[in-house]
């Protein structure tokens, strides 16, 4: 009897293994179609990109990776989309236990270089914190700042960037992190790539971009990529 119940075990084990296996490899054929579609470049991996910016998910764990790497220009900026990966070992001295977590990364140059910014969907944690004094951006639209958290190096601009007409497109969207470090927009999701998701994930940071000021590039000597002042 245990000796059966050990055979039925290990056959489970493989199926699900099977079944992980050709689904992951039904996803990424999935995306080397639609690269080839829509004018992206596919790398099936690219380690330039795991340490590209800072912040989670990108300091964290180890065996840290960028597949399924896709790139091309949008408006003469670079953008690229990836999977990110890394993973997380801890023991209690009797047993080690390595967590994967999974995570879909949007990127795109900017005209020129911003200060740091992020901007975070807002969870209880934050909304504690506040209570005791730490201070956000606060900006024109009240349910933006109840719903997101916004950093800034530079406030001024934090309301450049995050227009009535952004903060309008990001209540609509949600759930993206999304921050700016030096000249690119990089926006982090949580899961695997989906076809279905990324034109419209990539569509948010062009977006942004577009919508910021022309004057804001200009002070930092970027070419165009804005709207008028």
């Amino acid at each position: 009897m245990v000796v059966v119940l050990i055979v039925v075990g290990v056959a489970v084990a493989v199926a699900i293994t099977v079944f992980f296996y050709l689904a992951e490899k039904k996803r990424r054929e999935a995306i080397v179609r639609w690269a080839a579609t829509n004018g992206w470049t596919y790398t099936d991996e690219d380690g330039r990109w795991v340490d590209a910016w800072r912040g989670d998910p990108f300091d964290e764990g180890h065996s840290r990776k960028a597949v399924n790497v896709l790139e091309r220009e949008l408006g003469g900026r670079r953008a690229v989309v990836f999977d990110y990966s890394y993973k997380v070992t801890t023991s209690n001295g009797k047993t080690t236990t390595t967590t994967t977590y999974e995570f879909s990364i949007y990127a795109h140059q900017l005209p020129a270089a911003l200060p740091d910014m992020t901007i975070e969907p807002e969870g209880l944690w934050d909304k504690a914190v506040k209570l005791f004094g730490a201070q956000d951006v606060e900006l024109e639209s009240v349910e933006f700042n109840d719903r997101y958290r916004v950093k800034a190096d530079d406030p001024r601009v934090a309301y450049d960037v995050l227009n009535p007409r952004t903060m309008e497109a990001l209540l609509a969207t949600g759930g993206l992190d999304i921050r700016i470090q030096g000249s690119w927009i990089v926006a982090v999701d949580k899961g695997d790539l989906d076809v279905l998701r990324i034109p419209g994930r990539v569509e948010v940071l062009t977006g942004i971009v577009d919508r910021v000021p022309s004057y804001v590039w200009a002070d930092r000597g970027g070419a165009g990529g804005g709207r008028g002042a």
